[in-house]
């Protein structure tokens, strides 16, 4: 039978701990793929908004308020 080192001991410690880190990653990465995004419902959202003659920005911020969708916009 072999005698356990101070190496061997340390050596198994390490493993176990990379084991544990690998068997969390593995549940943590098949929860976030498991899991239903509901992303497109916003998009299929329906609105309608009467605007004449405003700007682009505040037809989205109104589309913002509607829609709890957020919108990035640059002028240039």
């Amino acid at each position: 039978m072999k005698k356990i080192t101070k190496q061997n001991k340390i050596l198994l410690k390490i493993m176990r701990f990379s084991l544990y880190q690998i068997i969390i990653t593995f549940v943590c990465a098949t929860f976030a793929i498991a899991h239903d995004n509901m992303g497109q419902e916003f998009l299929n959202q329906k609105v309608v908004l009467h605007l004449e003659n405003k700007s682009l920005d505040l037809a989205l911020r109104q589309i913002q308020k509607a829609t709890s969708v957020k919108f990035i916009y640059s002028p240039k």
